[in-house]
């Protein structure tokens, strides 16, 4: 079986690829009875604020907006942030917002905090990354300086992702994990490698040493403690992504994504990866997916798990064995050798070669965890990862008589 699955979700993985459904739309098991006090979900609500960072791309922004007022918890608080750097088009972009503010009040009452800012400190210069990196330092500051001081973690959206139905589901399973662990820096609802093919399971949920971004969660006690005052004058995602920011420290991501980028030339980034992001497969099933147990994510268990994951798999040299392989082979390890974009057994290599993404950022691989990239090809699971000595010296301490 695939790894990191208990009996429960092997047997409901089982029917579900008996019954031709790779979506992960599928009814939900009756809990065991040893859980049914102990929910595992936190139903988001005035301690979480989403932020919705726009400019002037309103059309973008309309379908957004009219994708989290379908779903959102009536009790959560929102902030929609307009960048002031120009006056073009903020009509049309705080119609769009009155219009979402109005259909959360005709949902959920006249309650509710919901703010539409504009950022009317923002300078000409520098690039538009530079533009980007103070409207959200901006965004933030102002998601976490409410009066009462009851917010306690941001969801930070921008104009051009909209969402997965069970999107707030999803966050409001992972906050509780973030509230609790320190080896936990941020949470994300994407994933580089969720193109249609390549993800199963909309239930799992992932380490990664990767900063996804793209509509991502961050606790009050990681903004003011570190981000707050350090933050970068441009390029804020791949500041991020750096070993002096990361400290050592993981994020959560799904493994099928939770936001999908709508298709657009007009941004900062000018439609950078546009192939890959077009093929990304949005959650579109129930919102009462069962997204496991939150111990199977703490630090030693899981990575105990990756290990046992690890040693389990067939072990094949290039990525061409893969297909050769005997159809009951499940799980399969692909090693790679560095991340030398000039060698052949090196990551970026192996990574084309399989039809994931080849990009490193400080010298991590998009979505690896100890150097470990996951994702399904057919109805195989592949680890492509360094050699596993490797791998184990950098997991966490744990023995073989477990944990």
């Amino acid at each position: 079986p695939p790894p990191s699955e208990g009996p429960l979700r092997r047997r409901r993985r089982r029917r579900d690829v008996q019954e031709g459904d790779v979506t992960g739309r599928r009814e939900v098991p009756r809990a065991p009875d040893d859980a049914a006090d102990e929910p595992t979900t936190k139903e988001l609500d005035g301690t979480t604020v989403l932020v919705v960072v726009c400019f002037e791309r309103f059309e973008l922004l309309r379908r957004s907006l009219e994708s989290v007022t379908r779903v959102a918890p009536c009790g959560l608080r929102m902030l929609a942030s307009r960048d002031g750097g120009s006056t073009r088009f903020q009509k049309e972009v705080k119609r769009e917002v009155d219009a979402a503010f109005e259909e959360m009040r005709r949902r959920c009452g006249s309650g509710g905090d919901r703010r539409f800012v504009v950022h009317s400190a923002q300078t000409p210069e520098g690039s538009g990354y530079h533009k980007l990196a103070r409207h959200f330092a901006f965004a933030l500051r102002t998601a976490f300086s409410s009066s009462d001081q009851t917010v306690e973690r941001v969801i930070i959206l921008e104009e051009d992702l909209v969402v997965a139905p069970d999107f707030f589901r999803y966050f409001g399973f992972v906050a509780p994990i973030l509230d609790a662990d320190d080896t936990l820096m941020a949470a994300s609802a994407w994933n580089d490698n969720g193109q249609r093919g390549k993800v199963r399971d909309s239930g799992r949920v992932l380490r990664s040493d990767f900063f996804p971004g793209l509509g991502w969660m961050v606790t009050r006690r990681v903004w003011e403690n570190q981000l707050e005052a350090t933050w970068p004058a441009a390029y804020w995602d791949d500041w991020l992504r750096e070993p002096e920011q990361r400290k050592s420290r993981h994020f959560l991501r799904p493994e099928i994504c939770r936001t999908f980028h709508l298709s657009s030339n007009s941004g900062t980034s000018r439609g950078q990866y546009g192939d890959f992001l077009s093929k990304i497969q949005l959650h579109d099933g129930i919102a009462e997916d069962d997204f496991g147990d939150p111990q199977d994510l703490h630090l030693a268990k899981y990575d105990a798990r990756l290990r046992d994951d690890l040693r389990a798999a067939v072990k094949v040299r290039t990525p061409a064995d893969v297909d050769a392989l005997p159809e009951d082979v499940t799980t399969v390890y692909v090693e790679y050798l560095g991340i030398d974009e000039h060698r052949r057994d090196a990551f970026p290599a192996r990574a084309r070669a399989l039809g994931i993404m080849d990009n490193v950022k400080a010298g991590v691989p998009r979505t690896a965890y100890r150097g470990v990239v996951s994702f399904w090809r057919g109805n195989r699971y592949i680890y492509l990862a360094p050699p596993l000595a490797d791998v184990e010296m950098n997991l966490f301490h744990i023995s073989d008589e477990g944990t």
